[in-house]
């Protein structure tokens, strides 16, 4: 596969403050945060606020996970978030339609050309783009809490693809999170993964550059999400109802391209 790159500019950004922002501001501070896994929580620790801002605190989460995201499926492995608050987020933007709406956010899991087209849409005022050098530091992979949204990057490797130039993503997004695997095989973070409930696992099947439908089925039974998605089917391809089909778990969730779901 090519190792063709786009450049981005990505911005070093202050920390959150310790109270956190009304739900329509704009989206312009990322800090890295510690947290338990399974921990669902969209904000800052509580200590500190007083009893009326805690309230107001799980107000606003309770409001903002009563709407669910949107996830359309673009083809190959790209795809495009919407929140309820209107924020976009793109993922390994490359493959198919759907590239109209300006990003706040977009994500790139590696640098293969067919994962890293940040310029296929147009950008709202800061947008800002992560990329696998921003999400590992020191060997360390970061989790990103942002206003409304967190982001937690986890291993992704294999014969193709370097550990240290690979990333996969769980994004927490109005109270789902999605784990969109990357370019990958098994990896070790895998099997703690059923500890998260993770709600939609997109995982490559193609069996030529990543694992395979049977690889990625034994993947799945670790991970234990609510149900899990086949991307990244065949090389140069958009996508592969055959190889989908392969995919052989109970759960399964079989999106075409252009097709969006609610989380």
């Amino acid at each position: 596969m090519a190792e063709n790159t786009v450049q981005y500019r990505v911005e070093v950004v202050p920390a959150l403050p310790a109270s956190p922002p009304e739900p329509h501001c704009p989206v312009d501070r990322i800090r890295e945060v510690c947290e338990k896994p399974t921990e669902k929580r969209l904000f800052p620790p509580s200590k500190g606020r007083t009893a009326e801002g805690e309230m107001r605190r799980l107000v606003m989460m309770e409001r903002i996970e009563s709407i669910m995201a949107k996830m359309l499926y673009q083809g190959h492995g790209s795809v495009r978030f919407k929140m309820n608050d209107g924020t976009v987020i793109y993922l390994d933007p490359y493959a198919g339609e759907g590239y109209d709406l300006p990003a706040d956010y977009i994500f790139v899991t590696h640098e293969h050309h067919d994962h890293n087209e940040g310029d296929k849409m147009p950008h709202a005022p800061n947008c800002r783009v992560v990329t696998e050098k921003d999400a590992i530091r020191g060997g360390q992979h970061l989790t990103f809490n942002f206003t409304t949204f967190q982001v937690r990057a986890v291993e992704a490797y294999n014969s193709h693809h370097k550990k240290t130039e690979c990333v996969g993503y769980i994004f927490l997004l109005d109270g789902k999170k999605v784990y969109c695997a990357g370019d990958t095989s098994t990896t070790a973070q895998m099997a703690d993964m059923a500890k998260m409930n993770i709600d939609y696992a997109l995982l490559p099947i193609d069996g030529v550059y990543n694992m395979g439908p049977a690889e990625a089925a034994k993947c799945a039974a670790m991970i234990g999400a609510a149900h899990v998605i086949p991307v990244h089917m065949a090389p140069g391809q958009l996508f592969d109802q055959q190889k989908a089909e392969q995919l052989d778990v109970p759960n399964r969730l079989i999106l075409h391209p252009g097709e969006e779901i609610e989380l």
